[in-house]
């Protein structure tokens, strides 16, 4: 699933309200609502299947895949960023987990991070944020 195929969406940051998402210009922003849905990743490569255990699901054999991808920083600069992601299509968007990697060399802000997000449990008993959903 990719952004392009959003039929609905909404975001809830923190504690805020939740806020339907506009479906032809979503502005998902960097996070990982936005690598989940971003569709595939330029040299992308499966390299082997990795098991990854998510409460609920037990432990899955997951396709795990390297790429590449660049980040939305701002509406003019975007950051390149190895991306990895361990996907069974019994999860959630069907990504069990998800990393990725920046390496900011711009003079003023020169870092390096990891961004991880993990599946770690899935069931039937979650409750809606959304308004019209209780």
């Amino acid at each position: 699933m990719t952004v392009a195929s959003l039929i609905r969406g909404w975001r809830k940051p923190a504690d805020e309200e939740a806020t339907e998402l506009d479906k032809d210009r979503p502005r998902l922003g960097i996070g990982p609502l936005a690598m989940l849905l971003s569709g595939s990743f330029s040299d992308s490569q499966k390299i082997e299947k990795e098991e990854i255990k998510v409460e609920g699901l037990g432990s899955l054999a997951c396709e795990k895949t390297i790429g590449k991808h660049d980040l939305p920083m701002s509406p003019s600069d975007n950051m390149p960023a190895d991306i990895t992601v361990w996907r069974n299509s019994k999860t959630s968007f069907g990504t069990a987990k998800l990393r990725v990697h920046i390496v900011d060399k711009r003079p003023d802000r020169e870092r390096d991070g990891v961004f991880e997000a993990v599946q770690v449990k899935s069931g039937k008993d979650a409750k809606s944020a959304l308004p019209d959903r209780q």
